[in-house]
């Protein structure tokens, strides 16, 4: 039912998407040669051990491209943690190499085997190792260790709770580093002596190292109030005992004076955004426009940031094509039984509440390939699909008050199916309009 310029649009996403898979920019970024392994102009010499840790929803497509630059004959040992939905095939590798298959979003078991294995995995490790850590967001559900005083069940109940409560996932990772053994610099404490070197593919809204799956292994940084947090969004109050004892004893205990740190981002949203505006003139736009990325704590405070954009560009621009580059991640606090991912709820509000633009195409898209639901993208709309919404009288107020936009779309032909696509930088949302 989508329209041929929606399908354009998801084109134009796809193809943008291959600056930021691992397998493409990888190679041209690290090198090895007999004493020194290199990233960038940045050189880092060679120990008696070069072990790796990967974690995060791209860990196994960085992990796979690591491989092909270094050979894993140069790799001591190394403990990749994945998703548990990608279905990395261990048997890839021999048996120095363990792959551990975790989950995501929520927090179950295999979350709390990759955590306690990660930390066996540290503290073997010593001065004579060289510990390359791969990076990218999604690994703070993938691997948990819960502080003493809250048991894993406890502490995975809380925070798969919060999840449903609207609140941004930097401030929900927050939480998490407060409760974990393993999140913010934990990790790296454990590492100690040895060098670690990460290399960081990033969806964080300010590039924040700290908060890019809740920083386990960069410098230690305990200036953040998870406290404050709950409190600010009015879940202080509800929030069990067990984790309020547990938050009011967590310190500024950790020195890190002497931890051999380097850290360096090696994509983002940038990257993409820049080869977006390469491939528009291939789709002959005439005008590109590029908005500052969307990190509200609030839905409909986002969704009207956009449309007053939308509008604001659509009036002031020249006749022509124009495509409006977007991206971020938007919150959305689920009703019970609702069915849908963020961007799927965020296409429903713009074909509702767009206006003013008579013709257009809107597609919000996650570019790690999952929105919430395995199997789709996120979803595109246009203004055929909003007139077909009509014509069947439904009530797209109804689907996001109840958050079950999955099926709207489901019924008007306008969710985008994929799979996982091995990167992680944010959801893009493309505008696309001609005047």
């Amino acid at each position: 039912m989508n329209s041929l310029n929606d399908n354009s649009l998801i084109q134009l996403f796809t193809e943008g998407l291959q600056s930021v898979l691992p397998s493409n920019f990888m190679a041209g970024l690290i090198k090895i040669d007999d004493h020194n392994i290199w990233v960038g102009n940045q050189k880092h010499k060679l120990l008696k051990n070069l072990k790796v840790i990967a974690f995060g929803k791209a860990s196994s497509t960085m992990f796979d491209s690591f491989v092909n630059i270094v050979g894993e004959k140069n790799i001591s040992n190394a403990i990749v943690i994945t998703h548990m939905e990608s279905k990395y095939a261990s048997e890839k590798y021999d048996e120095k190499i363990r792959v551990i298959n975790s989950s995501h979003p929520d927090i179950d078991k295999s979350s709390l085997i990759a955590g306690k294995s990660v930390l066996e995995f540290a503290h073997d490790c010593t001065k004579d190792d060289l510990v390359i850590v791969l990076i990218s967001g999604g690994g703070s559900a993938m691997m948990v260790y819960p502080e003493d005083g809250v048991t894993f069940s406890q502490k995975s109940e809380y925070l798969n709770t919060l999840l449903l409560q609207g609140i941004g996932e930097r401030e929900v990772n927050v939480v998490r580093k407060a409760l974990s053994k393993i999140k913010g610099g934990k990790l790296a404490v454990e590492l100690h002596p040895a060098k670690i070197v990460n290399l960081i593919l990033s969806d964080e809204r300010e590039h924040k190292i700290n908060a890019i799956s809740s920083g386990p292994t960069v410098r230690p940084d305990n200036n953040e109030n998870a406290i404050k947090i709950l409190k600010e969004n009015m879940l202080w109050e509800q929030t069990p005992i067990y984790i309020k004892n547990n938050l009011k004893l967590v310190g500024n205990t950790i020195n890190n004076e002497e931890l051999n740190i380097f850290s360096k981002i090696i994509t983002g949203r940038e990257k993409m955004i820049e080869e977006l505006e390469r491939l528009s003139k291939k789709y002959k736009y005439d005008s590109i426009h590029v908005l500052s990325p969307l990190f509200p704590s609030n839905f409909d405070v986002s969704v009207e940031t956009l449309i007053k954009s939308y509008s604001d560009i659509y009036k002031e621009c020249k006749q022509g094509k124009t495509l409006v580059i977007g991206t971020g991640e938007i919150p959305i606090k689920v009703v019970k039984g609702g069915q849908g991912g963020r961007n799927q709820h965020l296409a429903a509000a713009i074909m509702h509440k767009l206006k003013i633009i008579p013709k257009f195409s809107f597609a919000a898209l996650a570019t790690d390939g999952c929105d919430y639901i395995k199997g789709y993208w996120g979803a595109c709309v246009d203004r055929k699909i909003v007139d077909c919404a009509k014509k069947l009288k439904l009530d797209i107020e109804n689907y996001l008050n109840t958050t079950n936009t999955y099926y709207l779309h489901e019924k008007l032909g306008s969710l985008v199916g994929g799979g996982y696509t091995g990167t992680n930088v944010s959801d893009f949302y493309l505008l696309s309009f001609e005047k």
